[in-house]
């Protein structure tokens, strides 16, 4: 009896676990990314890291929330073909309310498989700029508005999107509401929220391939994809606003330098700040800045043993190095990448290092001088002359010394130097 009781309970153990994992395989699984700001390519490691993450994780759907004013054409590109060629459906929010799917960023919206907007957000005004403003040379300008627009109409034909409306964008800078967006056949929802988005989805069909698919979703189980922490690291310096800041004060301490030459700090920490400028105006590849801020950062090192700088060029070469490996590490593929724990060993080595010379440092200017006259501070010696109340001869360290009495001394009396003025000792009674 006993040994029934214990089959029927492990089976009916099997079965309840058996009918819990089939619910769990059930749930649509959504993967969702965040997307706010300028389209940089920290922003493209971002959407191809999360990509990879959704094929790992069989994702039924890749979920991407959108607010940018725009950003670099390269990296646009870039990430509308990673969405073109996914085989998950990839829908686009354009989402909280006042967010926007401008410039570049409209045309990232229009490759995604379902576009969806929220109530107060608009799409458009795609038309090119360089870094520096207008384009003035209106030949060059006209060949990148045809080219950009061809690129666009593709887009939006492989969508099913109005391709007119979708050339308007760059040519005109034609920017829609999200219901005119509804309305011209370029948005395909206009919801609420993403509960709402979601139950929206259930159902809608989606081409790829030249293939109708839908979206099963059900009861669905979302997981948030969060930027990792170097990719954030680097998005950061890739703002322009930034880079700007970084090219003025490093240009500042550069010229500083060049009027009070000698000094190192302002020349070094200058050059640092211009490499950082040239990284976030996108003038130098991540991975070349990536090698010329790790040797910025040996010399900052090496500089810090040969040059009084209070730790200042030692921690500008600690942050030097850090940047540099995120930098390249993040640049190199897959094939090539070193792993991240030598990374981390090699900046702590670093770390310790440079607080170890930075002690010895300190411990040196606090040390007591050894020689010159610095070194009779501290030192006790005799009275042998007093001349009036205030100055008298004294006898330290096996020589006779001037000295003046900063208290009541009388001769033959033990005294301390607590000071020197010129040639002269100050001292003062035990």
């Amino acid at each position: 009896m006993n040994w029934l009781s214990k089959r029927l309970i492990n089976n009916l153990f099997w079965v309840l676990l058996l009918i819990f994992s089939f619910e769990d395989n059930l749930q649509a699984s959504v993967l969702k990314l965040n997307i706010k700001g300028p389209i940089t390519p920290p922003i493209e490691d971002y959407i191809d890291i999360g990509f990879d993450h959704a094929q790992e994780k069989k994702a039924d759907l890749i979920l991407i929330i959108l607010d940018t004013p725009g950003g670099l054409e390269k990296t646009m590109r870039s990430i509308t073909e990673k969405i073109l060629s996914s085989k998950i459906p990839v829908c686009i929010y354009v989402y909280p309310n006042g967010a926007r799917a401008a410039s570049a960023g409209a045309i990232i919206a229009l490759s995604a498989h379902i576009l969806a907007m929220a109530p107060g957000t608009n799409i458009g005004a795609s038309h090119p700029l360089s870094i520096f403003g207008e384009i003035k040379d209106k030949t060059l300008e006209m060949k990148i508005i045809n080219d950009l627009k061809a690129y666009t109409r593709s887009i939006a034909q492989t969508r099913g999107k109005d391709s007119q409306i979708a050339e308007d964008f760059v040519e005109k800078s034609l920017s829609l509401s999200a219901n005119e967006a509804k309305e011209k056949g370029i948005a395909d929802l206009v919801v609420n929220d993403i509960d709402s988005l979601l139950s929206q989805l259930n159902g809608v069909s989606y081409r790829h391939l030249s293939k109708t698919y839908f979206i099963q979703l059900g009861e669905t189980k979302i997981e948030e994809y969060e930027m990792p922490l170097f990719i954030k690291i680097s998005n950061f310096l890739s703002q322009p606003n930034l880079a700007y800041l970084f090219l003025i004060f490093g240009l500042l301490l550069i010229f500083f330098e060049l009027s009070n030459p000698g000094l190192y700090v302002p020349a070094l920490t200058g050059i640092l700040l211009i490499l950082l400028s040239f990284y976030g105006f996108h003038l130098l590849s991540a991975n070349l800045v990536g090698i010329l801020l790790i040797i910025l950062a040996m010399v900052l090192l090496i500089a810090e043993i040969y040059i009084t700088s209070f730790g200042i060029l030692g921690l500008s070469g600690i942050i030097s190095l850090i940047l540099g490996n995120i930098m390249l590490y993040k640049s190199l593929g897959g094939a090539i990448r070193f792993s991240p724990m030598y990374m981390i060993v090699i900046i702590l080595v670093a770390i310790v290092i440079s607080l170890l010379i930075f002690y010895f440092i300190v411990k040196a200017q606090l040390k007591k001088p050894l020689e010159g006259l610095d070194a009779l501070i501290g030192e006790e010696g005799d009275c042998i002359k007093k001349l009036d109340n205030y100055k008298g001869k004294v006898f330290v360290h096996g020589e006779i010394w001037n000295a003046e009495f900063l208290n009541e001394v009388r001769e033959g009396e033990r005294i301390k130097v607590v000071g020197i003025k010129k040639n002269t000792l100050l001292v003062e009674k035990i």
